[in-house]
């Protein structure tokens, strides 16, 4: 008799993110129970006096000229000197820091790579045409370097004691080798020839072995955080807007009903209200302005970039979420549906509570993008109405519900501005390394979650492709309908 379960393969292992339970002994800031250098600090601070004292780096000036600064969550970025003072003061040991001159040489190796490629991405997106490019590089920033597998030190007082976070270091390094040897590919009579296919962008020559590292899930963890706070505070916002709460009050019981009645031209007319009272708060940066600005990945981004790129970019992050959430109609209930897509938050479970009390299964998912605006016929032509399907239900099915992947793709396509955008704000270098480091890390999550490369490299160069169809999507929304919103819509 066959064994049921000879065909079942390995479960997928479920990471849970370690609790930030624990203050860092620097700057105050919370941090999980795991010791960094000698220390329970910050990712950020463990961050900081890695490669302080591993490029040999030396603060001779105090900031205030006191060697006495307050080093806290907010200015502990003001003085490097007595940063790295306290670091030391609480047990950080500058010895446990992997002091190998090739580290520095390979990190510069790898910014270079990926100051390279970052013009190749731009190319990709705006000019979707065959082109020679620049192999991607593992990232030697604090948030993908791999150092520090969050398993705790070993007993300090032991010679022979491992450091775990010098291990990883090395493992990433042997990547950065693998990479730089990496820049063209055999063909058959073992010719080296540039890769040209059209959308063979970036991952066209590598496969990074390593699984994701603790760090980089961290880092996922943290943006789906941030993606949760922002979609909490833009209802929380919405909810602001004139007669919104009667408007979606009356919207989700006569749903709840079966009689939804929402007229196209009626929504039109919300949107647009609701588009100008948020384009005031950005304008005046209010709280949309810093909202926003809680994505940590554009911290060095210059604020006019910012300003112009998520003028632009905000909009299309809302069509992904039409996508995310029209893909997971399947789910029963309307609140099922939103998790499935990783768009629920606190906020719009409060208003439903208030609506429904004791209730929240009261409405069953929608299976459209958007209540009454997407029917058909709604575009000025129909290869329009057709692209824009072809595009949305593409983007919907890859993600799916796989919140982690929605969440990384959100935050490339905020980082990603339009082609009649500014040149400063397509070729800022910030903004071009978030694009790369998100790129990456897209990539890395792809290859853990598939296990396979090539399954990998395929589905980040289809999203990639994706964002140039989904800011095409974009203007046939606002600019393209049969009954047209106010021209400039945004949101």
């Amino acid at each position: 008799m066959m064994n049921p379960t000879a065909n079942c393969t390995k479960a997928t292992k479920t990471w849970v993110p370690r609790p930030l339970c624990h203050m860092c002994g620097v700057c105050g800031a919370p941090a999980a129970d795991v010791q960094h250098y000698g220390s329970t600090v910050c990712y950020s601070c463990r961050a900081f006096f890695r490669r302080s004292v591993g490029c040999g780096k030396e603060y001779g000036k105090c900031a205030r000229d006191t060697d006495s600064c307050v080093v806290d969550q907010v200015n502990r970025t003001n003085c490097k000197k007595c940063r790295l003072q306290k670091c030391v003061e609480i047990g950080m040991k500058p010895e446990k820091v992997l002091k190998n001159r090739n580290t520095i040489k390979e990190s510069t190796k790898a910014s270079i790579l990926i100051k390279e490629s970052a013009q190749d991405f731009q190319r990709f997106i705006f000019h979707p045409e065959p082109t020679c490019l620049t192999p991607l590089s593992l990232d030697s920033s604090e948030d993908s370097s791999g150092e520090s597998l969050n398993a705790n030190e070993k007993d300090e007082n032991n010679e022979n004691s491992i450091d775990i976070c010098a291990l990883a270091e090395i493992c990433v390094l042997e990547e950065l080798k693998q990479v730089e040897n990496s820049k063209h590919i055999k063909t058959v009579n073992d010719q080296e020839e540039p890769v040209t296919d059209n959308y063979c962008l970036l991952t066209s020559y590598i496969s990074p072995g390593l699984e994701l590292t603790f760090e980089e899930e961290f880092k996922i963890h943290e943006l789906e955080v941030m993606k949760e706070n922002l979609l909490d505070g833009f209802f929380k916002i919405t909810l602001e807007v004139p007669h919104y709460f009667e408007h979606f009050s009356s919207v989700l019981i006569s749903w709840s009903l079966g009689l939804c009645t929402v007229s196209p031209k009626r929504m039109l007319t919300f949107l647009n209200n609701k588009r100008n009272f948020f384009r005031n708060d950005f304008a005046n940066g209010g709280r949309v302005s810093m909202l926003l600005n809680c994505f940590y990945v554009f911290k060095n981004v210059p604020d006019e970039v910012k300003i112009e790129t998520f003028h632009f970019s905000v909009s299309v992050m809302a069509l992904c979420f039409r996508a995310f959430f029209k893909v997971n109609s399947d789910k029963e209930y309307l609140i099922e549906q939103k998790k499935a897509a990783g768009l629920l938050n606190p906020a719009f479970l409060q208003a439903v509570d208030q609506i429904f009390p004791n209730n929240r299964n009261a409405i069953r998912s929608i299976d459209e993008y958007g209540l009454a605006i997407f029917k058909s016929p709604w575009a000025k032509h129909q290869s329009d109405e057709e692209l824009f399907c072809q595009t949305m239900q593409t983007v919907g099915e890859i993600v799916k519900d796989d919140v982690n992947l929605g969440t990384l793709y959100i935050t490339l396509v905020l980082a990603t501005p339009g082609e009649g955008l500014s040149q400063e704000a397509k070729t800022n270098p910030s903004l071009l390394q978030v694009q790369q480091e998100i790129t990456l890390l897209i990539y890395r999550y792809l290859k853990t979650k598939h296990n396979d490369a090539d399954m990998a490299s395929h589905t980040l160069n289809l999203l990639l492709k994706l964002i140039g169809d989904l800011h095409t999507c974009r203007d046939i929304h606002l600019f393209g309908r049969a009954h047209q919103a106010s021209e400039g819509s945004c949101f």
